[in-house]
């Protein structure tokens, strides 16, 4: 039973009840956090990154019970101050704590098996929509594990209440004091080394996910201090520098008279360990293979971020990270340039194509910014094209790569004969990977995988992964009919391929921490005078200065004197060398790992790198000292430059600067007064359309634009944004930014509806009928589009066809409202 001793009793006596209270109960969490453990083992034993290793999972047990008595030292303080005056408060605040430690720890355990992936300090670089989107299109949130988490929290609170029952004595008190000092003086017992594992998928398994969400957040929080404080003595702009870049790639083509097409495909998780010679898990994407045979092909490429946040920024800007990716900065972005921004003014036509939505990570931010012409997501393909398939209880990602390559030549069958730059995003090799017709690429790995005669080990590996290379095998037959097709196009001769990577995918394990970064990257082109397979270390800082010196050295594309680009460009050696600098940011908000030539560090330890990029951990302090100081200063710089605006002058060619300062502080204004800085973007949307309804238009309309600036691609807000001026009569107004939205998105049915209610309050009733037909020959049965025809019919004096209509859409949408009344005002005249 609790020792409840009166306060009467001597101080010495009540501290010792209560501190024998607090270790048993400390002691008794032990218990729980091992059952989490348990949990996470269950939830994560079908991965191909289960450790087979018991002593994996010594290691792991261990760092949990470790996690266990270490958070029994940070709460003692507070619980056996507090117990000293109240006994039984200090108890239920013991308990509740713990209740929200399981919780939280059940929650981490979930998501690392969903995404193997240890969350920490990226969680405050991700909005809850990213995580939502990316958890729910691996496999959902089931009952299942809303039960689990029941059952922990149960679990954290009784146990410790059980446990006052113990028989106890001051030495067992004293005896769980030590232990818990234990895990202080002996760091490694919490988070052992990196290299005591055989790889990093064992290491990231066997560490305690709690611990590594808390460590992570403590050392975010620390270094963000540490590198502002560095930051501050940081003056001008540090990045600029005198560029040259020497033109390594026209050499290598036939370039004709005309500026050629350069197209970007970015392909999703496309890591140099499932493509090229040497692959570790090769075999199948047959045609990528073949394809970099007959190109430019780079054995040692990096991305420069382990997520898809950093390559836009890094590809076509060769620009600085900020704290949680350029993109992340959203309208906050400082000014810079890009190779948009560069070609543009050189006559190029910009598009950027994606089967996803648009606004994760922010790109749709970033690409706006760069006043690309034509950006299409998945609000841009509308019915005739299916969506990738969904996990049991999950959602789709959005179209898969074969539809994303159909529609972006559907769109360009009529462009202009200008050059132009297309960037590609793909998704169908992200996780659920379930691909289109999934049966038929099952049998196709079944095929790969005979022919490639595995032994054991591997055979297993990849069996367990079968859905990642299935995928792999679908997107490698959407980029050999892309190619296809494209040879067909009259600019094929004049067009250049990049195809790349933007990480190498994470549920696969890998066999180091550089692997991560290591990307195929191929430069193909009818115009190409021979292959070339080059060995040295290039990334993608390095793409942006080679192709502007390649189109000044043949076209005059103009090329800037200085340049804020981290990048010197591409290296094009046969041989294997490393002449690069390159930091590397692994998860948003942890800039933790340098490339300095040979040189690698990360994680906190330093490796020599041999010819196919397999780091070597070495004991040189000095040579650590001298990378992790160049990592200290690069960290001061990029703070500095992404917060202050202080990348690039203003003067210097091509910048695309912040928007119209006096609009953007009424936006700003606006958010606050209303309460709306920390409401999720639905939130504020919806106090958005209250006003808009309650005629508030100008309040609405700052709202609504201050939504649009984070995300440019929220149809919804540009929407209503459009109507608000349709229903107060600034038709033009109106015209203009609904007729963009239905260029941006011509499958978003309300963009649609919107646009066609214009013509109805215009008077315009033949061309409100047209557009409604128009747009129920590819949303048939959509309530709003028929609600818009019979307005324009009633508009045209048309009640019968009206009424018919409304016939329709009562027996689609039986409680309309506004459908309802429509249709009683008809059968009043």
């Amino acid at each position: 039973m609790t020792l409840d001793v009166p306060s009467s009793e001597p101080a010495p006596h009540r501290f010792a009840a209560n501190a024998a209270d607090f270790a048993r109960a400390s002691l008794s969490y032990v218990g729980v956090v091992a059952l989490v453990r348990v949990y996470e083992l269950a939830l994560f034993r079908g991965s191909s990154a289960f450790p087979a290793s018991a002593r994996v999972w010594g290691q792991a047990f261990a760092a949990d019970a470790a996690f266990a008595l270490t958070t029994a030292l940070v709460l003692a303080l507070p619980v056996l101050v507090i117990a000293h005056w109240a006994p039984r408060a200090a108890r239920v605040l013991h308990r509740a704590l713990l209740v929200i430690i399981a919780t939280v720890a059940a929650m981490l355990a979930q998501y690392f098996a969903a995404t193997h992936v240890a969350l920490g300090a990226d969680l405050y670089g991700y909005g809850w929509q990213d995580i939502r989107d990316t958890v729910g299109a691996s496999q959902g949130v089931s009952v299942g594990a809303l039960a689990a988490l029941v059952v922990f929290a149960a679990l954290a609170w009784w146990l410790p209440r059980r446990a006052l029952r113990w028989p106890w004595s001051p030495r067992a008190s004293v005896a769980t004091l030590m232990l818990a000092l234990a895990t202080v003086a002996l760091p490694g017992m919490r988070a052992p080394a990196p290299s005591a594992f055989a790889s990093e998928s064992d290491y990231l398994a066997a560490a305690n996910k709690a611990y590594w969400f808390a460590s992570r957040s403590a050392t975010y929080l620390r270094d963000r201090w540490e590198i502002q404080r560095a930051a501050r003595s940081l003056s001008g702009y540090p990045l600029m520098h005198r560029v040259a870049p020497e033109d390594v790639l026209g050499p290598h083509f036939a370039l004709g008279a005309e500026k050629p097409n350069l197209v970007f495909v970015i392909v999703e998780g496309l890591g140099r360990d499932f493509t090229g010679p040497g692959a570790t898990y090769g075999g199948f994407t047959p045609f990528l293979d073949s394809l970099a045979a007959h190109s430019l092909s780079w054995d040692n490429f990096l991305s420069t971020s382990g997520r898809t946040f950093g390559v836009l920024p890094s590809l076509l800007g060769s620009l600085p990270f900020g704290r949680a990716g350029f993109m992340e900065l959203g309208a906050t972005m400082p000014a810079h340039a890009s190779l948009v921004t560069y070609l543009q003014g050189s006559g190029y036509t910009t598009n950027y194509f994606t089967g996803t939505n648009g606004q994760f990570d922010r790109i749709d931010a970033f690409m706006d910014r760069q006043g690309v012409d034509r950006f299409i997501d998945a609000a841009g393909f509308g019915p005739r094209y299916r969506r990738q398939p969904a996990p049991p209880g999950g959602e789709s990602w959005g179209y898969p790569d074969g539809a994303l390559f159909a529609r972006s030549l559907e769109l360009l069958s009529g462009a202009p004969p200008t050059p132009r730059l297309d960037i590609y995003l793909t998704i169908s090799t992200h996780e659920p990977f379930i691909p289109p017709d999934s049966a038929r690429y099952r049998a196709r790995f079944e095929a790969a995988l005979a022919a490639r005669q595995p032994d054991a080990r591997l055979e297993r590996l990849l069996r367990e992964n079968a859905g990642v290379f299935a995928s792999l095998l679908y997107t490698d037959d959407a980029l050999r009919a892309f190619f296809t097709a494209y040879a067909k196009r009259p600019d094929y001769a004049r067009t250049i391929f990049f195809v790349t990577g933007d990480h190498r995918m994470i549920p696969v394990p890998a066999t180091s921490r550089l692997a991560r970064y290591r990307v195929p990257f191929i430069l193909s082109s009818p115009m190409l005078r021979a292959p070339k397979r080059i060995r040295a270390i290039s990334s993608h800082f390095d793409v942006l200065p080679s192709v502007l010196a390649m189109l000044h050295g043949a076209y005059g594309v103009p090329v800037p004197d200085r340049a804020p680009w981290l990048g010197v460009g591409l290296d094009t050696a046969s041989a294997f060398r490393g002449l690069r600098s390159v930091p590397l940011m692994r998860i948003k908000n942890e800039l933790d790992d340098y490339l300095n030539g040979t040189r690698l560090l990360a994680g906190g330890t330093l490796s020599m790198l041999d010819s196919t990029l397999t780091p070597t951990p070495v004991d040189d302090g000095p040579a650590r000292d001298a990378v992790a100081e160049r990592l200290v200063h690069f960290r001061a710089v990029n703070e500095y430059v992404t917060v202050r605006d202080r990348i690039t002058p203003p003067t210097e060619m091509a910048v695309h600067a912040m928007p119209e300062l006096r609009q953007v502080v009424a936006e700003d204004t606006a958010f606050r007064a209303l309460g709306l800085t920390r409401r999720s973007r639905e939130q504020a949307f919806e106090q958005a359309r209250e006003m808009a309804f309650a005629k508030e238009y100008t309040g609405a309309r700052l709202v609504l634009r201050r939504l649009l600036r984070d995300a440019p691609s929220y149809h919804d807000a540009r929407a209503l944004l459009g109507r608000t001026y349709s229903w107060e009569g600034r038709r033009d107004e109106a015209r203009v930014i609904l007729d963009g939205l239905v260029r941006r998105a011509p499958a978003y049915a309300d963009g649609l509806a919107a646009r066609i209610e214009l013509d109805v309050f215009a008077g315009h009733g033949d061309s409100a009928l047209a557009g409604a037909d128009r747009a129920l020959a590819s949303f048939p049965g959509n309530p709003s589009l028929l609600y818009e025809r019979a307005r324009a019919l009633e508009l045209l004096g048309q009640r019968d066809s009206a009424l018919r209509t409304l016939d329709h859409l009562r027996r689609l949408a039986p409680n309309d409202a506004d459908a309802a009344a429509l249709r009683a005002r008809l059968l009043r005249r």
